[in-house]
């Protein structure tokens, strides 16, 4: 099972869930798309360029706001289709078992 994400993103955390969520048959392709997993990387290079810019202070508050906005957005789906794939795997690893009993 995949543990809930941290805040920090890391290239290596996005190609995990990428490579296990690359098969259409898996259950974690059913959670984890292309499309989420890209525009969270998509955020982290952005959110990345604004801290630069704050260090330079060339940014404007509109800036900060949105990619914080941006950043709340994709950590509260991300955490829900965390928590929906493990309760799958729970169900499914429970099913097998009570097959296997």
């Amino acid at each position: 099972m995949l543990k809930s994400m941290k805040i920090i993103v890391s290239d290596s955390k996005i190609a995990y869930i990428q490579d296990f969520a690359c098969e259409k048959k898996s259950i974690a392709h059913r959670y984890f798309s292309d499309t989420l997993l890209d525009e969270i990387m998509a955020w982290k290079e952005e959110r990345n360029r604004l801290i630069h810019a704050l260090l330079k202070q060339n940014l404007t508050a509109e800036a900060v706001s949105e990619i914080a906005h941006t950043g709340e957005r994709l950590t509260k789906e991300i955490r829900t289709r965390t928590t929906n794939f493990n309760r799958a795997v729970v169900k499914i690893t429970q099913q097998k078992e009570k097959r296997n009993e």
